[in-house]
């Protein structure tokens, strides 16, 4: 019975979309330009093609969010990465591990970083993703080298990207969605005479970053993609190209709240205001849902929790991979402490398990129906 009935609402939704009928409560995700329902990644090329002239900057601009849950990265990746074994970073001293946690690299140590690279480092890959931006400066033993002298190409940083994000690692997949993005701003600023050796933007190429940082948030919740869904990020308006609802719709407001609610969740999970990052109340309050409440229907709040609730439920594993990776990232407009805060341990480690406030992460997810399976002690 129960596959019968999940035949007949798969039918119906498949009738639906082919007729253009929507949801009848107009604060519905379905209000939007891009159908809602699941296509694999050929699917939706084959959807979307025909509207598309090559690649256009703003053509997702204000036309909603796909449905990326049946696209994978083997749609996206050679066979060879989606099947190369990774090694885990607890192997490395703290010090290491802090370094390729971090969200910021400003100098790379680019031939340190290749050894590690090259031994199978997720991180380590995702690090030399971040010289995507061919003008980013590389560094030998703190002095930067000069451009004919640099071992990691825009090519090279792209593989190595791409590398670090098959393992699955939420920072590798977000630095990945960076990195094409990056790779994107570079050719796009420089006149075409001095992009050396371009990469070619094909119609997808946004989808594909799309797709990333999705991931990066499915595993994680990550700081800087949060940011960007919950327009708090700094770099929100050029992220809205990727995809975005339209303008000051029921949809923004509702993607505006929902996501700044998931960012609450996982920074009061990660203990955000209490540790040494800068992290304060105020800071906390605006990029929270407090900021989110001006101008809102208690109709509008009221469907945000229930998509919270949803993505919770969907996403049951995202606090074990926060917990097991020590995905505790700074914001860019935060200084980061001299001691790491705790951004170098793992699990087993003495203060890995206190750096997580567990016994209220299990409370705030019991109105959504979600359990937490991490032991307090």
């Amino acid at each position: 019975m129960l596959a019968l009935l999940a035949l007949s609402l798969s039918a119906c939704d498949k009738v639906d979309t082919e007729h253009g009928v929507k949801d009848s409560s107009p604060l519905s995700p379905t209000h939007q330009h891009y159908p809602t329902t699941a296509m694999t990644w050929d699917e939706w090329v084959a959807y979307d093609s025909p509207n598309r002239n090559g690649f256009e900057e703003y053509y997702h601009s204000g036309k909603g969010f796909p449905n990326i849950s049946q696209w994978t990265p083997q749609d996206f990746l050679p066979a060879d990465m989606v099947k190369e074994t990774h090694r885990n970073l607890c192997e490395l001293p703290k010090h290491i591990r802090y370094f390729l946690r971090n969200d910021q690299h400003i100098e790379v140590e680019v031939y340190k970083m290749l050894d590690l690279a090259e031994q199978g480092y997720a991180e380590a890959q995702s690090v030399l993703g971040q010289l995507c931006d061919g003008r980013a400066t590389q560094y030998s033993d703190g002095e930067p080298l000069p451009d004919d002298k640099k071992p990691v190409s825009m090519r090279d940083a792209l593989r190595w990207a791409q590398r670090g994000a098959a393992s699955g690692n939420a920072m590798a997949q977000s630095r990945l969605a960076y990195c094409l993005y990056g790779i994107y701003l570079v050719q796009d600023e420089l006149p075409a005479s001095e992009a050396k050796n371009p990469i070619e933007l094909d119609a997808f190429w946004f989808d594909q970053m799309f797709y990333w940082r999705e991931k990066a948030l499915e595993n994680a919740l990550l700081h800087q993609p949060v940011g960007n869904r919950s327009f708090t990020s700094s770099f929100t308006g050029s992220f809205n190209e990727w995809f975005s609802p339209a303008s000051g719709s029921d949809r923004s407001r509702i993607e505006r709240y929902k996501w700044r609610r998931l960012w609450e969740l996982q920074a009061d999970f990660r203990r955000w205001v209490e540790r040494a990052n800068g992290g304060t109340l105020a800071s906390y309050e605006s990029r929270g849902t407090v900021s989110a409440l001006k101008g809102m229907s208690q109709a509008q709040i009221a469907q945000a929790e229930h998509e919270v609730g949803e993505w919770l439920r969907a996403h049951p594993l995202v606090w074990q991979r926060i917990y097991d990776n020590t995905y505790l990232q700074y914001d860019y407009i935060f200084s980061y402490p001299p001691n790491g805060a705790g951004q170098e341990l793992c699990p087993g480690e003495p203060g890995h398990h206190e750096s997580f406030d567990i016994a209220r992460l299990k409370t705030e997810l019991a109105p959504y129906g979600v359990t937490l399976d991490i032991p307090e002690k």
